[in-house]
């Protein structure tokens, strides 16, 4: 009997995806209120994006209404786990994490996807101050790692989160199938530029000159440099940032050209020779 019983160990895979499940469907089905704690055991967790993902693309828009607490909550719980004091893998989680909520709006119907979405993700009154966190946090993680690697762990981790940020920043671009009425670039935009400080408490300003994606486009490995550069093209062609469009007048440059030529080519010939990968 033994033999056939179900075993599990805690570097058991397995084990970890059934118990993040159990954790969505107390948020989801049951509509628990997590603790403090109950928060942090779940982005300890191995996250099963998909499952966010295919629910939240699932749920009547009835139910998905009576579920905004739930969305929000998530969402700025996410939000709220990427600051330097929390551990990589959580703040790795958070981000996945976000992404699969993100998706799984992206694979909904809505009369106005922009306002729609951030009346489910955290209320239109507050887009701003939440969006100012989320950035202030996020372009920390897109700049290039310290100089100091034994203060902020190593390279490598560095790198990893980075690409989270950048897939996260994909997800929100492709949460509809219409880039330029998907209004939450608006909230992201502006804050990708140069110019753009956090306010006060929300992260650390970046450094004069940058612009949130450089690290990626000058140092990143070619994976990296791609991704970087789906994220640049698609919100270059967003067209309804009511100031200039940063990602566009990027892209416009001479440096970027002579950076962007040879992923573009080497992306192309993957698409065509995938063989040749």
């Amino acid at each position: 009997a033994m033999a056939h019983m179900k075993s599990f160990e805690l570097a058991d895979r397995s084990y970890l995806r059934e118990k993040v499940v159990g954790v969505y469907e107390q948020l989801w089905l049951q509509r628990v209120e997590l603790d403090d704690r109950g928060w942090t055991e779940l982005f300890y967790l191995k996250v099963n994006a998909v499952w966010l993902q295919e629910h939240i693309a699932s749920l009547p828009a009835a139910e998905l209404r009576r579920a905004t607490p739930v969305v929000r909550a998530l969402f700025s719980q996410c939000v709220a786990r990427l600051g330097p004091e929390h551990e990589s893998s959580t703040r790795g989680h958070a981000l996945e994490t976000a992404s699969g909520v993100l998706l799984g709006l992206g694979g909904r119907t809505f009369h106005s996807f922009g306002a729609d979405a951030l009346e489910l993700l955290c209320g239109i009154e507050e887009a701003d101050s939440l969006f100012d966190e989320l950035m202030g946090k996020l372009r920390p993680i897109l700049a290039a790692p310290p100089a100091n690697p034994a203060r902020a762990g190593s390279a490598g981790v560095a790198v990893a989160l980075r690409r989270s940020a950048l897939r996260f920043l994909l997800a929100l671009a492709c949460a509809t199938d219409n880039l330029s009425s998907n209004l939450l670039l608006e909230s992201v935009l502006h804050r990708l530029s140069a110019e753009w400080a956090p306010p006060t408490g929300t992260g650390a300003a970046p450094a004069a000159g940058s612009f949130a994606l450089a690290a990626s486009l000058e140092l990143g490995g070619p994976g990296e440099m791609e991704d970087a550069c789906r994220v640049l093209v698609m919100l270059g062609h967003y067209r309804l940032h009511e100031n200039r469009n940063d990602c566009l007048a990027l892209l416009s440059t001479p440096a970027a050209s002579g950076l962007l030529r040879p992923v573009v080519s080497r992306s192309l010939r993957r698409i065509m020779y995938p063989f040749l990968a």
